[in-house]
């Protein structure tokens, strides 16, 4: 009469297990050969979102497609509502968003000619500067302007640069400078410009047809040769400094 429970027991365990059994033999096996595909930053052009589904000007650059059996795709979004970055560069350099101008620095055209301890401003109207990319050289020739006479008393600079939308490479300057350039809404294939909310300096290598949002650019110079330099995915290193 002992041996009852326990062969019941048995009976019930067993009961139990077969419909595990088969519904692991009916569960799709998992690939064994799943391969990891890896693009570099900034190789695919960004697509410009469509007016019907969103407002202001949106781009999105694919990360990854569609693959079987998964039905998801993923993408970088920007909005550019007011030349805004990225979102996740974004997201690390809130703290250099600061909107602030700096108080111009040059004397006025006549005070700077009458000074010889202060010719940054005569200096700046035929001056060059020299930028090394990557171990190439080039060299841009400056705009005489207050913005011009104050970004030049920054160098030597060595910035790393950053790419925004396949058109400029971008590096952050130590300090806001002078806003009495002229700002501008357009520019031009090798333009080297400062962005006032960053604080940024640009240089722009490709024209995509799209205009700088507020507060727009002040252009200080234009390369002489040597834009494609920074035609390269991804961030760059450049040195800037005096031609002389």
């Amino acid at each position: 009469m002992k041996l009852i429970p326990a062969t019941l027991l048995s009976i019930s365990l067993l009961a139990v297990a077969l419909p595990l059994v088969n519904r692991a033999e009916a569960a799709p096996a998992v690939a064994q050969d799943s391969q990891i595909t890896i693009v570099r930053s900034g190789s695919q052009a960004p697509l410009k979102g469509t007016a019907d589904r969103f407002t202001g000007s949106m781009r999105t650059e694919l990360l990854f497609g569609v693959k079987a059996p998964g039905r998801a795709s993923g993408g970088l979004v920007t909005f550019e509502t007011a030349r805004s970055r990225p979102i996740v560069p974004l997201l690390s350099r809130l703290g250099c968003v600061r909107g602030t101008e700096a108080t111009p620095t040059s004397a006025p055209e006549s005070e700077a000619s009458s000074d010889p301890g202060n010719d940054k401003t005569e200096k700046a109207k035929t001056m060059k500067i020299r930028l090394t990319i990557d171990g190439k050289t080039t060299t841009a020739t400056l705009i005489d302007s207050e913005t011009t006479s104050d970004f030049v008393s920054l160098l030597p600079l060595t910035l790393m640069m950053n790419d925004l939308f396949r058109r400029e490479k971008f590096g952050h300057l130590p300090r806001a400078i002078s806003t009495g350039g002229k700002p501008s809404h357009t520019y031009e294939v090798g333009d080297v410009a400062y962005w006032p909310p960053g604080p940024d300096v640009a240089g722009f290598y490709r024209h995509d047809g799209q205009k700088i949002p507020h507060p727009g650019i002040i252009v200080i110079g234009k390369l002489d040769s040597g834009a494609e330099a920074f035609d390269v995915p991804g961030s760059i290193q450049v040195t800037i400094e005096r031609d002389e």
